[in-house]
């Protein structure tokens, strides 16, 4: 990550630059806020994506998690930092079929997850519902399964990371999904 002090575009001074790669090519960024705060009541947005980002055709990290076992789909970057390099995320709230595509292509051979947000299911049931049914395709595709695992409470980004890890391997083993953390 890098940080952008000053801009041309004042709108993007004194934030988080992620950039974003694709087969070890940028193809997009996106800017962060340093700082936490009610993103519902603030007039600056919590994300910036920079424009031609090709959002649902990449994935932020997947060239560090494909080297493991497990990949887990997420909203965010802060919450790929907080689990690990087995994550990777949709640069917002949808996941394309291009993506889930990619996903099965980079993980036929192990397992994944969807990791959805506590609050989606209930701020968007529609959405999550499509979701829920386009990841339900992966189950069959991947060796070791694919599943969805609901938080039962707060973002990825602000939890614990052995207690994110500990939580989805529980969860995905209910659901006959076998999570292994290591190395390929």
């Amino acid at each position: 990550v890098h940080w952008c002090e000053s801009s041309a575009r004042f709108f993007h001074e004194q934030k988080i630059c992620i950039p974003v790669y694709h087969r070890k090519k940028m193809v997009g960024w996106q800017l962060r806020p340093p700082y936490e705060c009610d993103w519902k009541l603030s007039r600056v947005p919590k994300y910036y994506t920079a424009p031609g980002t090709p959002k649902s055709k990449v994935f932020y990290n997947l060239g560090n998690a494909e080297r493991y076992r497990v990949g887990v789909i997420m909203e965010g970057v802060t919450d790929v930092w907080s689990l690990g390099p087995q994550g990777v995320c949709t640069l917002g709230a949808r996941v394309s079929g291009a993506q889930f595509k990619l996903f099965e292509r980079k993980f036929k051979d192990w397992a994944g997850i969807l990791l959805v947000d506590s609050d989606y299911k209930e701020k968007e049931p529609e959405a999550y519902a499509k979701l829920v049914a386009g990841a339900g395709d992966l189950n069959d595709k991947l060796k070791f399964g694919f599943c969805t695992v609901d938080l039962p409470s707060g973002d990825p980004g602000s939890l614990d990371r052995q207690f994110l890890r500990s939580f989805i391997t529980e969860e995905a083993a209910k659901k006959n999904v076998t999570v292994s953390w290591k190395r390929r």
